[in-house]
């Protein structure tokens, strides 16, 4: 809306407000002019990063690696948002009459995503799970999974530690690609609770046996 011409909403209270103004006015001009192209980076701010900066925060205490792809599009997002505003700040029609102030100001939402950057892009899974955690799957557990009653069927007369010894030998021949593939099916499963309740009837059948 027009900043000198609205009505006072219930938030930002009116003190926020005129702090706002008064930036907007000596620093900001952008700010004060909202173009319409302004308007859609906030409209993403209110409907997108909002609500993300909230689930990231739970997915990040509680280490979900479902938010890996979730935090790629907030990093994407973000910065191609913020190459525009410093681009229309800076050089643009409504370009600051204080770029240091603009800079201070903004580049937090630079830094933040350049920081998170490296962690999503250097793992495809951002956690390890808990080794601990009986209920979780790895690439390696769904690979003994597909090839264990294999080796059995080729080999009758192998016990179970020269099938599992046999497992592991062609679980380190595999190659990295190999492995990410194994991997990608485990997080998959990891996520689907189907799965997961599968995984532990499973557990619970083999210990009664």
């Amino acid at each position: 809306k027009d900043p000198n011409n609205f009505k006072q909403p219930i938030w930002p209270t009116a003190a926020l407000l005129r702090i706002i103004h008064n930036y907007g006015r000596k620093f900001d001009p952008l700010l004060m002019a909202r173009p319409i192209f302004f308007k859609i980076t906030v409209w993403i701010d209110v409907l997108y990063f909002g609500p993300f900066y909230a689930i990231a925060l739970y997915a990040f205490i509680k280490k979900k690696n479902w938010i890996r792809n979730w935090t790629l599009l907030w990093i994407s997002m973000m910065l191609v948002n913020l190459a525009v505003i410093f681009a229309e700040e800076l050089y643009g029609e409504y370009k600051s009459p204080n770029k240091p102030i603009i800079i201070v100001t903004y580049i937090a939402y630079v830094i933040f995503p350049l920081i998170a950057l490296p962690r999503v892009l250097s793992h495809r899974r951002m956690w390890i799970p808990d080794k601990q955690d009986k209920q979780a799957y790895d690439g390696r557990k769904i690979f003994n999974e597909k090839k264990y009653s294999v080796l059995k069927d080729q080999n009758q007369e192998w016990n179970d530690s020269q099938i599992r010894e046999e497992l592991k030998k062609q679980w380190d021949q595999l190659s990295s690609s190999e492995k990410n593939k194994y991997s990608d099916k485990a997080e998959e499963r990891n996520r689907n609770p189907e799965y997961q309740h599968k995984n532990e009837s499973t557990k619970k059948r083999t210990k009664n046996n």
